[in-house]
Formats: C-alpha cells, structure tokens, sequence
C-alpha cells in the first residue's frame, strides 16, 4: 500500500478501534496521526528512515509514510519527538516498525470483508 493509502487507513480507525501496533518489548503502541510524505524512496517498504519530529517509513510505490502522534500502552498520546525523550533511546523501533505495514495492511483487509459483508447482507435483504 502507498503512503496515503495508509494513512487513511490510520485516520479512518481512530479514535476507534485505533492503528495498533507492538513494539520489540511487547508493548502496544498506538498510532493516531500519520501523513504521506512528499518525499520520495527507493527503500523496501517498512524501512525506518531517520526522522527528529517524525517516524518516517518507506511504504508502497517509493511513497514515505510519517508517523507524527503515538500513545504508549497505558500512556498518553504524544507527539514522535516527546516519544523518543520519554524512552530515551529508539531501541527496538526498526524491529516494531518493520512490522507496522503488514499489521495496518492486514487490519485494513479484514475491515474491508467486514464491510463487503455488511454489504452483501443489506443487498440480500
């Protein structure tokens, strides 16, 4: 998927259920704001690329994919910058966020079926 296909995706799950994802240590770590870069890659998707004020991923097509606002598992949503202060390392981000595509990707696949369904119930009626 492209970079702004996912962050629809993201958008269009929060508040509820939310964009989640886990982290090296098990963690649960929620994404609530993402934005397709102009910028453009020629990274595989899921690589991490260095960021200050964002988590920016290489996503389909050569698009970039920033991650701006997360919340921590039991924590309050912050911005990537007060993130990466509060865990004073970003230890075990590639690891996470290597895994983040597939997981937005296979959550957007079962809300689709959930839809086509409800879908297939209303024309049946």
């Amino acid at each position: 998927k492209t970079a702004k296909e996912i962050s629809n995706f993201v958008r269009g799950l929060n508040p509820f259920p939310g964009a989640k994802t886990y982290r090296a240590d098990g963690k649960m770590l929620k994404i609530l704001f993402a934005k397709a870069s102009d910028e453009k890659t020629d990274l595989p998707s899921g690589t991490v690329i260095e960021g200050e004020t964002a988590i920016k991923i290489a996503a389909g097509e050569g698009t970039v994919l920033e991650v701006l606002t997360l919340q921590p598992e039991g924590g309050k949503a912050m911005d990537v910058k007060a993130f990466f202060i509060k865990t004073k390392s970003i230890a075990g981000f590639p690891t996470m966020l290597s895994i983040i595509i597939p997981y937005l990707l296979l959550a957007f696949l079962q809300l689709q079926q959930y839809f086509l369904m409800k879908i297939k119930f209303h024309l049946v009626k």
